[in-house]
């Protein structure tokens, strides 16, 4: 079965962090969190989960530390959420069927704004939301 890993980046995040990771550990094999600047406890939190905390100095341009996140994953597939987000509690099991070959979505909310939920995609990428 091919590896899944959780990439991020953070800054701040010590309120929700620790959710979104419990929400996905059980599903991942490595995590990365790209720090760019926090003076909370977004670090220590996220390597309390194990998380490989890299360090990026924010230079208003997500691309640059999404990119400094991603160069560090050594899994097959690659999961990107927001420290804000979590799994649906079923993603452990979804998960592994996405990475056999299936296409589909995982629900994934963000508890601050009840009232909007995202959804993860995994799968490939046909261009539909």
């Amino acid at each position: 079965m091919p590896s899944l890993g959780l990439s991020m980046i953070a800054r701040n995040e010590a309120l929700t962090l620790a959710y979104c990771l419990e929400s996905a550990r059980a599903a991942v094999s490595q995590i990365v969190v790209a720090d760019t600047g926090s003076t909370d406890e977004t670090a220590a939190i996220a390597r309390g989960f194990g998380a490989t905390v890299i360090s990026i100095p924010w230079r208003d341009d997500f691309s640059d530390a999404r990119n400094a996140a991603l160069a560090r994953m050594e899994t097959d597939w690659v999961l990107v959420l927001d420290g804000d987000e979590e799994l649906d509690r079923n993603a452990s099991r979804t998960l592994p069927k996405l990475l056999g070959g299936e296409c589909g979505r995982i629900p994934c909310a963000n508890p601050q704004l009840r009232a909007h939920t995202r959804r993860a995609r995994l799968g490939p990428y046909d261009g539909a939301e």
